[in-house]
């Protein structure tokens, strides 16, 4: 794997700088998009681990209650970002047309 060569490659000290610059460097648009793309990743989890809780509803009747509360929570949560990735692409957008008038006018 490329991260473990770079890792005895560089050492601790120096690949842990690189990776924190590269952590700060993240745009919070980008951070919302991964947070998004995670938050669906877990919602299938969710998912499949309440179909095997219905499928075994004698058992597990428990799990699927526990799950089904995970799932609204985490729907919740992805709707609020998809609200934030939202507000931040409407952002980006006036930044980059305020950012246009402002050449045009010099």
């Amino acid at each position: 794997m490329k991260i473990i060569k770079n890792y005895r490659k560089l050492g601790h000290k120096k690949f842990m700088q690189r990776w924190k610059q590269g952590i700060e460097g993240i745009t919070p648009l980008q951070q919302a998009n991964n947070q998004i793309f995670f938050t669906i990743i877990v919602i299938i989890g969710i998912l499949c681990g309440f179909t095997i809780a219905l499928i075994n509803l004698k058992t597990l009747w428990w799990l699927a209650i526990i799950l089904f509360g995970a799932l609204g929570n985490t729907l919740v949560s992805l709707v609020g970002l998809y609200q934030r990735r939202f507000m931040l692409q409407k952002f980006d957008t006036n930044i980059e047309e305020f950012m246009e008038e402002k050449n045009e006018m010099v």
